[in-house]
């Protein structure tokens, strides 16, 4: 992400990745913003800035998901 590139443009590329992981693991639309949100500000957060910050919000939503799973299995 250079430094004209704006967080909607970033977004809207991982768009179409992020939809079917958030369908495949069941994840409800509120609950798919509230964890591309903390991605994103764990991200902002970080520092020195990240190399590859779609990979690494990717990543870290995959992450997310599956934790959720993870704890909806362990409550049945």
């Amino acid at each position: 992400m250079d430094i004209l590139e704006t967080w909607t443009e970033v977004l809207l590329r991982l768009r179409p990745l992020l939809e079917p992981i958030f369908v495949a693991y069941g994840v409800t639309p509120d609950q798919a913003q509230e964890m591309v949100e903390e991605a994103c500000l764990i991200l902002i957060s970080k520092r020195p800035r990240r190399q590859d910050p779609e990979g690494w919000i990717l990543r870290t939503v995959i992450e997310s998901c599956r934790k959720l799973r993870e704890e909806a299995e362990v409550e049945l």
